[in-house]
């Protein structure tokens, strides 16, 4: 007989984790938003030192000449931003679903967690018709495809895409789904910054798609 496999549920948002380490990561990171360390040139601030050591070694790629300015990040409210959602497949009656939202290559100019959140939320409606029209449970993953370039060589870069996932959702008629999309969108963004940090060497440079997979039970 296979041993039962132990999970641990996140009590703010519902997510599942297949670790105590990971569940605390998950509730240090994405519910109490502990970022105590800070770049003194940019402000921004991160969750683990070793993060933010890593990004002071390449932050002087936002001390940019006036003519570069253009091409720095854009701040934008979430709600401005407008995405489509496309469904890559459908099984089982369509108890098991796909679907992909590529990224317009002028929203790159905004900040990266502005994408994440609205491309995020751009999936409500479509999670909760499923939710209601087949078994009032589901559980739902998402994954971002990002692009990382070397600070020392912008012409390099990662080919094919990096794939970076969450752990997965489970949602019921009485889930707070815009909260958990959003804590969805931090985690993705979450792991952007340990991808950098982990000493890979390289940074973001752009998000191609974000794929969900949506799984009724």
């Amino acid at each position: 007989m296979a041993e039962a496999t132990t999970t641990f549920n996140c009590n703010e948002c519902e997510k599942t984790f297949n670790s105590k380490t990971n569940l605390n990561q998950h509730t240090r990171h994405v519910h109490e938003k502990l970022k105590p360390h800070q770049c003194a040139i940019c402000f921004k601030s991160f969750s683990r030192k070793q993060l933010k050591d890593y990004h002071v070694r390449t932050c002087s790629r936002n001390v940019t000449s006036p003519i570069e300015q253009s091409e720095r990040p854009v701040k934008k409210n979430m709600h401005q931003l407008s995405f489509t959602p496309i469904k890559r497949s459908s099984g089982f009656g369509g108890i098991a679903t796909e679907w992909s939202i590529y990224y317009p290559k002028e929203y790159n100019l905004c900040d990266h967690i502005t994408l994440l959140e609205s491309s995020a939320l751009a999936m409500k409606d479509i999670i909760q018709k499923q939710l209601y029209e087949k078994t009032l449970k589901l559980k739902y993953t998402m994954n971002i495809h990002a692009v990382f370039t070397k600070p020392v060589n912008p012409e390099v870069k990662t080919e094919p895409p990096v794939v970076l996932w969450t752990d997965p959702t489970v949602v019921y008629p009485a889930t707070d789904l815009e909260k958990c999309l959003i804590d969805d969108a931090k985690e993705l963004y979450n792991k952007i910054e340990e991808y950098e940090g982990i000493g890979s060497g390289w940074v973001i440079d752009y998000l191609v798609r974000l794929d969900t997979g949506i799984y009724s039970f």
